[in-house]
């Protein structure tokens, strides 16, 4: 379970268990049943009940020992730790989403502005309406700038994620 180390006796982080493997090994190891641990530490029941029958079969203690042993209560701080660093991943992910899909919208609204500036350029040539031709000429090129502009501007500051 603890994966396998190189000759040097280095172990990689992706050979070791996770942090909620091993949380779920130590509440095995304390009694609780597969579907007590399943539930508390949002680990499929199959793989929960996968690594019961290994600690039941092996007399080997799959958690390290010595200064590396996490106690229960190291595993639950961890386990917070972890949930709190994917809610930030997927807060941030959340966001880039809705910016993401916002500059869509705006660039669609401004691709249609310039359809419709158009439109009207032609048809104040064939009506021979010179003021709206030229109004409609005047405007071409912010409409243009305003959509490039839409395009290229930094985004601001990511906001911070709200308490709770």
């Amino acid at each position: 379970m603890a994966g396998n180390p190189d000759r040097t006796g280095v172990q990689y982080p992706d050979q070791r268990p996770s942090l909620r493997l091993r949380m779920a090994a130590v509440l095995l190891r304390d009694g609780d049943t597969p579907q007590q641990v399943a539930e508390k530490v949002r680990v499929p029941l199959a793989l929960i009940e996968l690594l019961a029958e290994e600690i039941t079969t092996t007399e080997k203690d799959p958690t390290p020992k010595g200064a590396a042993a996490l106690d229960a209560a190291a595993l639950h701080a961890a386990l917070d730790a972890e949930a709190e660093a994917q809610a930030e991943y997927v807060w941030g992910r959340v966001e880039l989403a809705r910016r993401v899909r916002r500059r869509a919208v705006l660039f669609r609204l401004g691709l249609v502005a310039i359809a419709v500036n158009l439109v009207v350029s032609v048809a104040a040539d064939l009506g021979h309406q010179y003021v709206l031709g030229l109004v409609s000429v005047i405007l071409a090129p912010a409409l243009v700038l305003g959509l490039i502009w839409s395009l290229t501007r930094r985004p601001r500051r990511r906001p911070h994620r709200p308490a709770g």
